[in-house]
């Protein structure tokens, strides 16, 4: 067997040994900080509980897809699927994507598209007005599913 064929099929066992118990986790994370942020978004205290379910599941959706784009674009800036055995580097680099995405997406959808808006006690960031809830989530939720990801690995090798 090639050195890039064994690093392969150690890169796939890699991955489909600590991917879905990953998804699960960020699945739950990501719905929970979804439904705790709600008072810190306009309106949410006079809509129906449907539609807040419905904004929850979407909300919750969109952050995974980011999670998974995210991690797809720093494994391939990586040239590495499993960089999250590395910490430094990969978790730098993937921790900032998100936080530009995160803060960009914030700023169109709140100031420029209007698809949601503040409350008056969301906390800002300075300058660009961006919710300190969605900068927080990126902060938190991201490392501590690449930690997880990092510790399924090793446990399973």
């Amino acid at each position: 067997m090639s050195q890039t064929t064994g690093h392969l099929s150690r890169t796939r066992q890699c991955l489909r040994r600590a991917l879905p118990d990953a998804i699960a986790l960020a699945l739950l994370l990501e719905l929970f900080w979804e439904a705790g942020q709600l008072p810190w978004y306009a309106g949410w205290g006079s809509t129906p509980w449907p539609r807040l379910a419905l904004y929850i599941g979407l909300g919750t959706t969109g952050d995974l897809l980011t999670l998974a784009s995210v991690y797809v674009v720093t494994a391939l800036l990586c040239r590495d699927r499993c960089f999250f055995r590395r910490n430094a580097p990969g978790w730098i680099v993937f921790t900032l994507l998100g936080l530009a995405y995160t803060v960009a997406s914030e700023y169109v959808n709140v100031y420029v598209w209007h698809r949601w808006g503040y409350s008056p006690a969301m906390p800002t960031l300075p300058l660009i007005g961006t919710g300190l809830c969605p900068f927080l989530q990126w902060l938190l939720i991201p490392p501590a599913w690449l930690a997880l990801l990092s510790w399924r690995d090793a446990r399973q090798r």
